[in-house]
């Protein structure tokens, strides 16, 4: 996927929330803001950022409310999927929506938020093909929706195997497919490493990667593992 100005501006914003979460994660962790290691966290408005917010365009990844947000009827439903299932954000209110669904991820229950995720994946899982939810799947992802490579792998294992324990078994015996998947990720890889023309795209493309380097982990147990 292509890097582009919203993608640095999401990178960015997300940095920025990680940073001062992080004492309420490691408490007594500080520091230094003046630090030039750090300076590019609070430089972030460079021209080329600053007319993307200034512009504020229209977001096409997926959004995912808090239910405490539904019931108020703050949002619109759970879950948004543009353009197929809800309305695309503007960039300002999308950055809105997810930095306060960050925030509460990384400072409150564990689990909470992945529960919510799992929701929008098994309720649009009724109304799209297998292809668009992995796509769905994906696109959160690579919006920045979760903090955990290996919770996304497990959603597409789920999809590909339909969510059940026999699918999951089937898989297991279907040594051609898993072979086939395993190969496409190892593919996918490869082709990552000659298309990047820069190590800001090659970071973005290593991060929406990420799943997939989980998936293949994942695979390979599979692989090696025979259901009695």
């Amino acid at each position: 996927m292509t890097y582009t100005p919203i993608d640095k501006v999401i990178a960015h914003r997300v940095s920025q929330i990680f940073w001062n979460v992080l004492p309420d994660i490691y408490p007594g962790l500080r520091f230094d803001e003046n630090d030039s290691r750090f300076k590019a966290l609070w430089s972030a408005e460079t021209e080329e950022l600053q007319a993307v917010y200034d512009d504020d365009p229209l977001v096409d990844y997926p959004i995912i409310y808090l239910g405490i947000d539904v019931v108020a009827g703050i949002a619109p439903g759970p879950y948004l999927f543009p353009p197929n299932h809800g309305r695309k954000l503007r960039l300002s209110k999308f950055l809105a929506v997810l930095e306060r669904f960050l925030i509460l991820q990384l400072t409150g229950t564990e689990g909470r938020h992945v529960e919510l995720i799992w929701y929008a994946v098994r309720d649009l899982a009724q109304k799209v093909s297998q292809e668009e939810l992995l796509q769905f799947i994906d696109l959160l992802w690579r919006g920045r929706w979760i903090c955990g490579a290996r919770d996304w792998a497990e959603m597409r294992l789920s999809v590909i195997t339909g969510g059940s324990d026999e699918g999951r078994i089937a898989l297991q015996k279907d040594e051609s497919r898993l072979t086939a998947e395993a190969l496409r990720l190892i593919q996918e890889e490869r082709r990552l490493k000659d298309k990047v023309s820069s190590l800001d795209e090659w970071l973005f493309s290593i991060y929406c990667f990420l799943p997939g380097m989980s998936l293949k982990s994942m695979i390979g147990f599979l692989m090696n593992f025979s259901p009695t």
